[in-house]
């Protein structure tokens, strides 16, 4: 297999799963838990609706939860719930009066003095600023953010009027994320398509792997008609394709230097690090396809 072990958890997306049995290979797990322990900052977790982001936000906080006993959260959805989290639900985001409910509602859980506090999603330049008075405080701030990549968050948050220099000295983690549709493991064929080659032959530049090891590998696809095993969709499941970025002081000074985006996504998502590159690790595994793999995420070109 190419690249790090990877770990493909079946099942459906809202499966509540223990930070371990998310999807993280084995080298990036061990590096973001000990992101996670950090006494402080901001956590993100970055995608469209239905990628999953609230299951990851909650198994972080529950990976953190013995040494953080006073967790506040404000989402709109319901939780898992952990021992000692006190849960807020989400007002409309607008209550005709003028202000955000949400960010209300953030401003009186901070009054309490929480270790960690998780906050539904991101979505205004109110709520973007609490986020980062929160981490200034002291505190551990989760919270999701729709989008693309795990780079865009800070021109996401400079549209909220939040200098990018002022969020990378307070922003500790960013997981990018997708759920790609799992292939079934009794009915799924060996894939030898030319995109296939194609698809294989550009990650092996970017990752420099020899000819040999790519050579060897087995693509698979949906069988068609599928089986018993899969209600005869030929895929059973999700799993999860991601990218991270820890925010050193390395980031920083990238930030710091006014780096564009596509300046940051060549400096901290290249070598095999990006989206698609995770996703076609999972594509060279035999666990999703090609055709799931671009169903999911953008292709580079």
């Amino acid at each position: 297999m190419l690249g790090n072990d990877v770990v493909a958890p079946h099942g459906p997306p809202t499966a509540e799963r223990t930070l371990g049995e998310l999807g993280y290979a084995a080298q990036d797990l061990a590096e973001i838990r000990r992101i996670l322990h950090q006494p402080d900052g901001i956590v993100l977790a970055v995608g469209p609706a239905g990628s999953g982001r609230t299951a990851s936000l909650h198994a972080m906080l529950e990976a953190i939860a013995p040494p953080c006993r006073r967790v506040r959260t404000i989402v709109d959805t319901v939780p898992r719930r952990g021992p000692g989290w006190l849960q807020g639900e989400a007002g409309d985001p607008e209550d005709g009066r003028g202000h955000d409910p949400l960010a209300a509602q953030f401003r009186r859980l901070l009054r309490s003095r929480p270790d960690a506090v998780l906050l539904a999603e991101i979505d205004s330049s109110e709520e973007a600023q609490m986020v980062l008075r929160a981490a200034q405080a002291g505190c551990r701030v989760f919270s999701a953010l729709h989008g693309g990549r795990a780079h865009h968050v800070f021109s996401r948050f400079r549209a909220w009027g939040v200098a990018a220099t002022d969020l990378a000295d307070h922003l500790a983690l960013v997981v990018a994320q997708r759920l790609v549709r799992a292939l079934c493991r009794h009915c799924s064929l060996p894939d030898d398509s030319e995109a296939v080659r194609d698809a294989l032959i550009r990650a092996a530049e970017g990752w420099r792997i020899p000819s040999a090891a790519r050579d060897s590998v087995q693509v698979r696809m949906a069988g068609p008609g599928g089986c018993n095993h899969c209600r005869g969709e030929g895929y059973r499941g999700h799993t999860l394709v991601y990218e991270w970025i820890e925010v050193d002081s390395g980031v920083r000074s990238l930030v710091e230097e006014g780096v564009g985006a596509m300046e940051l996504e060549r400096r901290l998502l290249a070598d095999g690090r990006s989206l698609w590159d995770c996703g076609l690790r999972l594509v060279v595994s035999g666990v999703t396809s090609l055709e799931a793999l671009r169903a999911a995420v953008r292709e580079p070109r």
